[in-house]
């Protein structure tokens, strides 16, 4: 297996993991176009963060580990990390 960072032409696979992530853990049924544009403002803005995918014989075996920082976070309109006190 390896470990590498995402490159633009993954972001179906990104999707496709986020979204199946969602329904398993949070019961939630996402769109897939939602899930998309975050992806993809995400994988061309590598400043902002970037997705670590698992690889095995050139096939995508696990996906979804986003790292950004705070501040480009909320540019994209994520909600903050911070705990709410």
């Amino acid at each position: 297996m390896r470990i590498r960072l995402a490159r633009p032409g993954d972001a179906p696979d990104i999707i496709a993991f986020n979204a199946a992530m969602a329904l398993e853990t949070e019961g939630k049924r996402l769109f897939p176009e939602v899930i998309g544009a975050g992806v993809r403002s995400l994988l061309r803005r590598p400043k902002a963060g970037f997705y670590l995918l698992a690889e095995t014989r050139a096939r995508i075996v696990g996906a979804g580990i986003c790292v950004m920082a705070e501040a480009q976070a909320a540019s994209l309109g994520v909600p903050s990390l911070s705990p709410m006190m």
